[in-house]
């Protein structure tokens, strides 16, 4: 059977016990982990030969005296291809599908769970100018009244944790205070630049849609993310085959909290269609899942995009002030 066929065979419920057992570090992953099943069993495969002929090979390996399950020729595969690539078990091997799956998913998902995730891995992986990113984003926020502030103009606090990520990427032998001095610089700067691109990009993404009159979000609200202690950003997609897609997002959000707790709450959903069309139950269900985090404030905007056919998305920010 090919990648496709087996992830078809089994259910994620079959599949997760394993993926906890085989991979701790997981856990926290758990949902995301979910919504990467469900997106490879609706995405089309597309076959091709390329060095590995076509498989995806399952064996035992070794390391540090343990056994454990790996699946060659997987990792960093475009996903299409992959799907189409037929499961070769070595005769060693005595796992059973599930485990098998669990094994092919996490190598599958090493540079991400989503086509967003796998941007922001690459991004990471072959690094960007952000200081050029930043600018052209303060720019556009400028343009719609917004204040992008400088190094010195953020919290103390916010600066103080950012000079101690800086000191611990920076080694720099005794002897050496000069070089020592730069190296610190550097780092402190690449790391608040890559930082105010992160909630930057969020606030634009919104940019286009704070003239609504169904919004209560300000540029203003927006901006005060450059002042916050904590952030965490990301789009949560939804893979439904059998349910309205409001509802995948709220099972799949709730069962693994896939937003992070703190004090405040901004949500982009993004719907392929009016979102008039939503019945009263679904945004009853919506609020009632975000009242579960006790967030001081929560902002939530409803657009459209017909693009996504059938699907929704959720773009969050949680953040501390």
């Amino acid at each position: 059977m090919v990648y496709k066929e087996l992830l078809e065979s089994v259910s994620f419920s079959e599949i997760e016990p394993w993926l906890y057992k085989m991979y701790p570090s997981l856990k926290s992953s758990m949902g995301w982990m979910k919504v990467h099943y469900d997106m490879l069993r609706m995405i089309g495969s597309k076959s091709h030969t390329n060095a590995d002929n076509g498989e995806i090979t399952i064996v035992l390996d070794e390391e540090d005296g343990e056994t454990y399950l790996t699946a060659y020729s997987l990792e960093g595969e475009v996903w299409e291809c992959a799907l189409a690539k037929e499961i070769v078990i070595d005769k060693k091997v005595k796992a059973s599908l599930p485990e098998i799956a669990a094994c092919c998913l996490w190598h599958s998902s090493f540079y991400g769970f989503t086509p967003e995730t796998e941007e922001e891995c690459f991004r990471d992986m072959f690094g960007y100018d952000s200081c050029k990113e930043l600018e052209y984003n303060r720019t556009l926020i400028q343009k719609f009244g917004g204040v992008v502030p400088s190094f010195i103009q953020l919290p103390s606090n916010v600066k103080e944790k950012l000079r101690e990520m800086a000191t611990d990427e920076v080694f720099i032998s005794k002897g050496n205070r000069s070089k020592h001095k730069q190296a610190f610089r550097r780092e402190l700067m690449k790391l608040h630049y890559e930082r105010m691109v992160i909630i930057s990009n969020f606030i634009i993404s919104f940019l286009s849609f704070i003239t609504l009159k169904e919004t209560n979000i300000s540029i203003k609200d927006l901006c005060e993310m450059f002042y916050s202690t904590a952030f965490k950003t990301s789009i949560i997609p939804s893979y439904s085959f059998d349910e309205p897609d409001i509802d995948y997002l709220c099972n799949i959000i709730g069962q693994y909290n896939m937003i992070p707790q703190m004090s405040r709450l901004i949500l982009l959903v993004v719907l392929d269609k009016d979102s008039r069309a939503l019945d009263e139950k679904q945004k009853d269900r919506l609020q009632r899942l975000l009242s579960r985090y006790n967030t001081k404030d929560c902002k939530i905007l409803f657009v459209q995009n017909k693009s996504l056919k059938g699907q929704t998305a959720i773009y969050y920010a949680a953040f501390d002030l």
